[in-house]
């Protein structure tokens, strides 16, 4: 929890990463930017997103990451670690 930005709910089905946050009380950068790392180790290899993400809303969707469900997540926000370890993988009832 740097300066009290978390995430408060982590969400991963078929391809995509959906992530909601708690914004800090204090010291919120005026700009709404925050540097995001999101790492995927998967069987095929590693996925990753790391970039500085403006956050108008409390959640964000990422997608194309690999679908499967034996994958180690490693999260940083504002490089502080928010989660480490594999998360339940929902597949499409859709799209399968």
């Amino acid at each position: 929890m740097g300066e009290g930005f978390f995430a408060s709910d982590l969400d991963f089905m078929d391809d995509r990463l959906q992530m909601s946050f708690h914004f800090p009380l204090r010291h919120a950068p005026a700009d709404k930017r925050y540097k995001i790392r999101v790492t995927q180790d998967h069987a095929g290899g590693r996925s990753i997103f790391d970039r500085i993400v403006e956050l108008r809303h409390p959640t964000l969707s990422i997608a194309k990451f690999s679908p499967d469900p034996q994958s180690v997540w490693t999260i940083e926000l504002e490089e502080q670690l928010a989660f480490a370890g594999q998360l339940q993988h929902a597949r499409s009832e859709v799209f399968g």
